[in-house]
């Protein structure tokens, strides 16, 4: 069956009669390969605009692939194979709901935390794998990483993967008693990749209204490793079914274009992370169906207002805040075969028009039909 998506992307994307420059379209890995070489330490820029400068120092994460596959994702039962892990003491605490997890206990004595006070460490993307943090022996977060990924590939049997390497948070807590500080534990959050590709939310995570139930909501790993010998990690098992082997994608130069036009307009004041990845929406309106199907997209993380001559809101010096923190921060998803503004979500957004359908798969662009 041919996908009802498909003929209103041609209606709007493919070469008209008047004689306009034909849409390109590129595959995964030239889309990798154009970023790579022309992007290799982000999209750095100032764009002036009628109220301010607008500095743009943002890395683009694309994954290192040569498809992009449409999917049908389910999630499954399963439980991890524990005795595969490394060292003793790992117990399987799979939830009822569907969530693999998995402990083990401390092995050494921590301080303790009496009349201590503690604090949290964010690293977002791209965070600093060569950086070292006191409690773990001198070794690297890159290594902790590698570490992490080799027991969760054990635990699944390599049915699964994250991607370890491009972490979305990284967390280290610490607790300090006086004038000495110490570590009290690591967690690393990765999105869980399919065909290379990460998929990062689903649909309903970009929107400021509630919408259908959504099969499949976050599918990523938490990965927990304590300086004193407590390990644990909770994930969702998804298996994936090929739908359609590859399908065509616009450049890395149309999102620009599509931000570029948000900056102009005074609303996006810092543009904090770009990624390529899989959003998804249910297969069907059928509630028996549990299936939902993959979407590539661009996700973005920025600073947003609503008028170009609004400032940002300062933070309260008792509370500052994190770059994730800001009320002005948003998530975008742009339509990686489109390049157009899917719909973006925050908590101080205020409610979009609903998009009719939005949380149920409605088709996508083939290569056939993009070369008509």
């Amino acid at each position: 069956m041919k996908r009802i998506l498909a003929f209103v992307l041609l209606a709007a994307l493919l070469l008209p009669a008047s004689g306009m420059a034909e849409t390109k379209y590129m595959t995964m890995r030239e889309v990798h390969d154009e970023v790579a070489s022309q992007y290799p330490d982000g999209w750095q820029e100032t764009i002036q605009t009628k109220w301010r400068a607008v500095e743009i120092n943002t890395p683009v994460i694309v994954p290192d692939a040569d498809k992009c596959p449409v999917l049908a994702l389910q999630v499954i039962e399963d439980h991890p194979d524990i005795d595969a892990l490394p060292g003793e003491g790992w117990q399987d605490e799979t939830t009822a709901a569907g969530w693999v997890y998995a402990s083990r206990l401390t092995t050494e004595t921590a301080p303790s935390t009496k009349n201590s006070e503690i604090d949290s460490h964010h690293f977002y993307a791209p965070v600093d794998l060569d950086m070292v943090w006191d409690g773990y022996g001198g070794k690297t977060l890159g290594e902790l990483l590698l570490e992490g990924g080799d027991s969760l590939e054990a635990a699944c049997g390599g049915k699964y993967s994250w991607d370890m390497e491009h972490p979305f948070d990284v967390m280290f807590n610490t607790r300090t008693r006086g004038k000495e500080t110490w570590t009290t534990g690591l967690s690393v959050s990765a999105y869980q990749t399919f065909c290379g590709i990460p998929y990062i939310h689903s649909i309903s995570d970009y929107l400021t209204y509630d919408i259908n139930r959504q099969n499949i909501s976050d599918p990523g790993v938490l990965y927990q490793i304590g300086p004193f010998g407590s390990v644990s990690f909770v994930y969702h098992p998804v298996q994936s079914e090929v739908m359609e082997e590859d399908i065509p994608l616009r450049s890395f130069e149309a999102i620009k274009d599509a931000l570029r036009k948000e900056i102009d307009a005074g609303h996006i004041r810092n543009i904090l992370e770009i990624r390529f990845g899989y959003t998804s929406a249910n297969r069907s309106k059928d509630a028996s169906d549990s299936a939902s199907v993959t979407r590539p997209v661009w996700h973005v993380e920025a600073w947003w207002c609503n008028k170009g001559v609004s400032e940002m809101k300062q933070d309260d010096p008792k509370y500052p805040t994190n770059s994730r923190g800001k009320r002005e921060f948003v998530r975008m998803i742009f339509d990686a075969q489109t390049g157009k503004l899917i719909s973006m979500a925050s908590d101080f957004l205020p409610a979009q028009k609903r998009i009719k359908d939005i949380g149920y798969f409605q088709g996508y662009l083939t290569w056939e039909d993009a070369k008509k």
